[in-house]
């Protein structure tokens, strides 16, 4: 449904157990660099039975498929 609204894929930012946060794709984005943000948050900001995970996640609307950051590069899907 998200993607159907944004008419584009998205990353997802897990801020904690309770919330996420959706960011539309775009290049300008380097999933090693949100992964990092989303350590940093959750080591300073996140308490530990709180912390969702440490990675930055991207969905492809067409495929359906989620993709951990490491597996992401500069915002394009490795095969």
């Amino acid at each position: 449904m998200i993607g159907q609204i944004l008419k584009k894929d998205y990353y997802i930012l897990p801020s904690s157990v309770h919330e996420v946060i959706i960011v539309p794709y775009s290049e300008i984005y380097v999933c090693s660099k949100l992964d990092e943000m989303v350590r940093e948050i959750n080591s300073t900001q996140v308490e530990e039975e709180d912390v969702l995970s440490n990675h930055v996640y991207l969905y492809d609307r067409v495929s359906g498929k989620l993709r951990v950051g490491s597996s992401v590069q500069t915002g394009r899907m490795m095969a």
